[in-house]
C-alpha cells in the first residue's frame, strides 16, 4: 500500500518553503509530484545544473501560437522549486501533475472567481486585516514546522465546506488525482504531492477514476513545449498582475537566506548599507534603535518576530527619519528586489533566440532587470553593432533599449539607450521567430512585410529609417521601392510633409552609420519639392483641429531643413512659408507659423512683424483671427515677446481694448497659448504687464552709470585687457 502524503503549500512563501524542506527529509519519498504543467516534464532535469538561477520561469507554449503561452515562475524560496531541487538531489522521479496547458479551453480563462473570500473571512475572524498578513503570521513566520501541513489540511477543508468548485478548478483537481492514482499503481511506495494549499482536500478525498476521467472528457489535446526562461522579482511581485504573486519577494529571499533569529536584524543592516549607498546617513547606533523598535512593534502585536509591516515601520520611523523617499529606495531595493534570473546556455531555444543570445555575449550586452542607461559612440564598431541590434529588436518588437535624449551629448555620432529586460521578451521573440532564424534575418523580412502591406507614405518613410538605424542592407532595396512607388503618386500634403522628417533622419545619420542612404536623397528631393509646391494649398480651408496638425508638421520640417543644412533645401522652403505668411484665407495659427519661421530665419523684420500685427489688430479684423495668429507665432515660447519692444506693446494694447465679451470668448484659447510658456517666461511677461512698460525702457530708467563704471576695471582684468582700454 503506497504512502501519499499530500503537502499544501503556498507558492512563493518561504516559510512553507522551509516547512516543505523539512517534511520532505522526514518523509523521506521515492518519488515526488507537483502541481504544474506536464508539458515541463522534459525539463525539469535543469534545476540541477550548475548556471540556473532563479528567478525563472516555465514558459509554456504551442509552436504555431507563441503568442498564446503560460509563464510558471519559481524563486528560490517557491515550494515547488525547493521540491524539485530536493528530488533531482536525490535522483528521484519528479513529475508536474497539474492539467496540461494544451487541455485548457476558453472557457476556463472566462470562468468567474468566487465572490466570497474564504481565507479573508478566516483571516479576518483572527483579527488580521487581510489574509495575506494573516497567512504570514500563521506560516511564513512560523519556527516550528510540525504538524504545519495537517492543520493546514484541516483548515482548507473547513474553508472549501460548502463552497462550488469552478469548473476549471475541478478538472485540474480531477487530474491531479489521475496523476497521483497513476504512481500509485507503477508502485512507489511514499509519494510527496506538493500542491497549493486550497487544492489538498480535493486531491484527498477519494474520488472514482471514472468520475475524473468523465470530467475530463472532451478536453482537447494540443501539442505544446517548454522551456525555461530568465525572470524578475518585479514580474514575481503581486503589483504585476500575476494573480500568484507576493508583496515582498526580495524580503521573502531574505527570509528564506537568514536564520530565523536574525531576520530583522540582518535586513534593517542591510537597509542602513543601501542608504550610506545613497549618500543618505544610517549610522550603526540607528540600526540597534530601529531592530528595538521592531521587536517592540512586534511584540506589542503578539507576534513571536517581527514582520515586514514591522520593519518597514522600524525603517521608516528611524532609519528614514519619517521621509518616503528613502523609503522608496528600500521598497524598490529590499522589499520587492530587481533580481532577473539566469538560464542555463543549452536550455531549448527557437534558432532566433539563441542568436540573440550569442550577439548579447559577443557585444557585452547583459540582459538586466535594473534599468539602465548605455551610451554609444557610433564610431566604433562594438558601439554601432550594439546600437543596430538595439535598433532590429525594436522592429520586432523587443524593445529592450528606449532611445533617450540627455541634455549636453548630441551629435550624429551618440545614442543614448535605456536598457532594461521584459520576461515578457521571450514570448515575443518565439512569436517573431517565423520570421528569421536570426536577429537580422528577422527583423529584414519582418520590415519588407511591413513595407509591403502598407500605402502610406509617412510609414514607409519611417520604415526606410528603421532599416538604415538597423543596418539590414537586405531589406533596403525591397523598402526603397515601395517607398519610391508610393512617393510617385503620393498628392496629399499632409503625408508629403509626414514623410519627410523620417527621410531627412536617414539622410542626416547615413554616413555616421556606414549606410548608403543616396536612393533615400532622391525620394526626399521629390517629396520635399512636391511638398513646398503644394504647402500653400494645403493650408487653405483648415478648421481648428487641422490647423493645430499643419502647425506641427511645418515645424517638423523645419528642423529637417535646419538640419540638412542645404541651401536650396532652405530657399525652397522659405519661399513655400512666404506664401502662407501672405495667406488671407489661412487659418491664422497656420499663417502665424509660417510668419515666426521666417522671422527667426531673418527673412522677415520685427518692423514687418509689427506692421502685420498692426494690420490684425486693426478695427474690423476679427479678434479671433488675432489670436489663432498669435497662438501660432509664438508656439511654446515667449521669449519674443520679453525681447521685441515694438511686439509687446502692440499686444499688450490689443488685449486690453478688447471689448469685455470678446475678451472672454478668446480667454481659453490665450490662457492656452500663454499656459504652454515656461514658468519664468510667464513671470517675466506677467512682470512687463504689470509695469506697463518694455523691458528695455525698465532698464534704461533704472540705469545708473556711476555704479555701472565701478566694474569695469574688474572686467577689463578678467579680459586680459590694460585696466585703462575702453
Amino acid at each position: 500500500m503506497s504512502d501519499v502524503r499530500v503537502f499544501g503549500i503556498r507558492h512563493h512563501g518561504p516559510g512553507s518553503a522551509r516547512s516543505l524542506s523539512a517534511a520532505l527529509d522526514g518523509f523521506a519519498p521515492d518519488a515526488v509530484l507537483i502541481e504544474g504543467p506536464p508539458e515541463a516534464d522534459s525539463i525539469l532535469a535543469a534545476v540541477g545544473h550548475p548556471e540556473i538561477e532563479p528567478p525563472v520561469a516555465l514558459l509554456v507554449y504551442h509552436p504555431d501560437e507563441p503568442r498564446e503561452a503560460a509563464f510558471y515562475p519559481f524563486a528560490e524560496f517557491s515550494p515547488e522549486w525547493v521540491a524539485l531541487r530536493y528530488a533531482h538531489s536525490r535522483s528521484l522521479p519528479v513529475r508536474m501533475i497539474d492539467l496540461p496547458v494544451g487541455a485548457r479551453t476558453e472557457s476556463d480563462d472566462e470562468t468567474e472567481p468566487e465572490p466570497s473570500d474564504p481565507l479573508g473571512e478566516l483571516a479576518e475572524a483572527a483579527g488580521y486585516e487581510d489574509h495575506e498578513r494573516w497567512w504570514d503570521a500563521l506560516v511564513e513566520r512560523r519556527r516550528d514546522p510540525a504538524d504545519l501541513f495537517a492543520a493546514i489540511g484541516v483548515l482548507m477543508t473547513e474553508a472549501r465546506e460548502g463552497r462550488a468548485t469552478p469548473p476549471d478548478e475541478e478538472a485540474r483537481e480531477a487530474h491531479m488525482r489521475l496523476q497521483i492514482r497513476a504512481a500509485v499503481q507503477e508502485g512507489y511506495a511514499k509519494i510527496a504531492v506538493v500542491c497549493g494549499a486550497w487544492h489538498v482536500p480535493a486531491l484527498r478525498r477519494k474520488v472514482p477514476a471514472s468520475q475524473d476521467q468523465a470530467t475530463l472528457k472532451g478536453r482537447p489535446k494540443s501539442r505544446h513545449v517548454a522551456t525555461w526562461v530568465p525572470w524578475t522579482y518585479d514580474r514575481l511581485g503581486y503589483a504585476s498582475g500575476y494573480r500568484a504573486g507576493v508583496v515582498s519577494p526580495a524580503y521573502y529571499e531574505h527570509l528564506w537566506r537568514s536564520d530565523p533569529d536574525e531576520v530583522a536584524s540582518r535586513w534593517l543592516l542591510r537597509t542602513a548599507h543601501l542608504l550610506r549607498a545613497e549618500d543618505l546617513d544610517a549610522s550603526p547606533a540607528s540600526v540597534i534603535e530601529a531592530v528595538r523598535l521592531a521587536d517592540a512593534l512586534s511584540a506589542m502585536r503578539g507576534h513571536a518576530t517581527p514582520g515586514l509591516d514591522e520593519l518597514r515601520e522600524a525603517a521608516w520611523s528611524v532609519l528614514c527619519g519619517a521621509n518616503d523617499v528613502p523609503m522608496r529606495i528600500i521598497e524598490r531595493n529590499l522589499v520587492v528586489g530587481e533580481r532577473l534570473g539566469r538560464v542555463p546556455e543549452d536550455t531549448p531555444q527557437v534558432p532566433l533566440q539563441a542568436d540573440l543570445a550569442a550577439w548579447q555575449r559577443r557585444l557585452r550586452l547583459k540582459a538586466e532587470a535594473l534599468e539602465r542607461t548605455l551610451e554609444l559612440d557610433l564610431r566604433g564598431d562594438t558601439d554601432l553593432d550594439r546600437s543596430r541590434l538595439l535598433h532590429r529588436l525594436r522592429l520586432l518588437g523587443v524593445p529592450w533599449g528606449r532611445l533617450a535624449h540627455v541634455h549636453g551629448k548630441s551629435g550624429t555620432f551618440h545614442e543614448h539607450w535605456r536598457l532594461a529586460w521584459q520576461p515578457e521578451f521571450s514570448v515575443t521573440l518565439i512569436e517573431v521567430s517565423r520570421w528569421g532564424g536570426t536577429v537580422e534575418a528577422a527583423a529584414s523580412a519582418f520590415v519588407v512585410h511591413l513595407a509591403q502591406n502598407t500605402g502610406s507614405l509617412p510609414s514607409l518613410s519611417q520604415y526606410a529609417k528603421d532599416t538604415l538605424l538597423a543596418g539590414l542592407s537586405e531589406a533596403t532595396g525591397p523598402v526603397m521601392r515601395q517607398l519610391e512607388d508610393a512617393a510617385a503618386v503620393a498628392t496629399d500634403v499632409g503625408e508629403l510633409l509626414d514623410a519627410l522628417p523620417a527621410l531627412g533622419q536617414v539622410m542626416r545619420y547615413g554616413d555616421v552609420r556606414r549606410t548608403d542612404a543616396r536612393a533615400v536623397g532622391v525620394v526626399f528631393e521629390t517629396v520635399f519639392a512636391r511638398a513646398c509646391v503644394g504647402l500653400p494649398a494645403g493650408c487653405a480651408s483648415l478648421d481648428d483641429e487641422a490647423a493645430a496638425a499643419m502647425a506641427k508638421r511645418i515645424d517638423a520640417v523645419q528642423s529637417v531643413v535646419t538640419l540638412l543644412e542645404d541651401p536650396d533645401h532652405r530657399d525652397l522652403w522659405q519661399r513655400a512659408l512666404g506664401q502662407v505668411a501672405d495667406m488671407t484665407s489661412a487659418h491664422g495659427q497656420v499663417v502665424g507659423r509660417a510668419t515666426r519661421h521666417l522671422l527667426d530665419a531673418e527673412q522677415m523684420t520685427t518692423e514687418e512683424i509689427g506692421r502685420r500685427l498692426g494690420l490684425l489688430v486693426s478695427p474690423g479684423t476679427p479678434a479671433i483671427g488675432m489670436a489663432q495668429w498669435l497662438d501660432g507665432f509664438l508656439g511654446s515660447s515667449g521669449q519674443i515677446l520679453l525681447h521685441d519692444d515694438r511686439l509687446w506693446p502692440l499686444i499688450d494694447a490689443w488685449v486690453a481694448g478688447l471689448p469685455a465679451e470678446t475678451f472672454d470668448d478668446l480667454l481659453p484659447l490665450l490662457r492656452r497659448t500663454f499656459a504652454n510658456f515656461p514658468k519664468p517666461e510667464r513671470r517675466q511677461i506677467g512682470e512687463l504687464a504689470a509695469r506697463g512698460t518694455s523691458r528695455r525702457e525698465t532698464v534704461a530708467a533704472d540705469y545708473d552709470e556711476a555704479r555701472a563704471a565701478r566694474v569695469l576695471p574688474l572686467v577689463r582684468t578678467i579680459l586680459g585687457l590694460p585696466v585703462e582700454a575702453l
